[in-house]
């Protein structure tokens, strides 16, 4: 943390309002850019004390934003509707092994679940985070990120309560 006010003035005054620009991480999360959820939601963790990494970090998330305004969600599907325009699709550019261990959705018209959970990786409060993903037709229609309620004391716990979160969401999708 800055160690003197001076510090914590200087990143203050650098005409970047470190609350006003998560604000507006947040509302490009909620409406269209769900990949930035986990980012978006780290760095307002520190709203009410802001170091100067945060402000880097804010200041790379927007960039990103900026660079890759034209992407989007593209969904699949089955027959073209001639009223609306042919586009290329973007295929993700990643040399993460994470997403390249995604396996190819072979059947795009059904729902594709995809949930993970760290085991107490956050050092302030050693609670797990459970993270959900539901993609139909190869867009994404829900996520979901959140800590889990108890501090586990086994990863098998971790994953049985990340599934179990799932589990309670897929049936409401369904129902839709």
């Amino acid at each position: 943390l800055p160690s003197a006010p001076e510090e914590q003035l200087q990143l203050h005054n650098d005409n970047f309002n470190y609350q006003q620009a998560i604000g507006e991480a947040i509302y490009a999360m909620m409406v269209a850019r769900s990949d930035i959820a986990y980012a978006t939601i780290k760095l307002s963790q520190y709203l009410n004390n802001p170091v100067k990494i945060h402000y880097q970090a804010v200041r790379h998330l927007l960039k990103y934003l900026a660079l890759t305004k034209s992407g989007g969600i593209h969904y699949w599907q089955k027959h073209p509707v001639p009223g609306l325009p042919i586009t290329p699709t973007v295929h993700c550019v990643s040399h993460s092994k994470i997403l390249d261990s995604i396996p190819k959705m072979k059947e795009p018209h059904r729902f594709h679940k995809f949930v993970d959970s760290d085991w107490g990786s956050d050092g302030t409060h050693h609670l797990s985070v459970t993270g959900l993903v539901v993609v139909f037709p190869r867009g994404v229609i829900t996520y979901k990120s959140k800590y889990q309620p108890m501090i586990a004391l086994s990863s098998t716990k971790v994953e049985f309560t990340a599934a179990s979160e799932a589990g309670k969401t897929i049936p409401y999708l369904q129902s839709i």
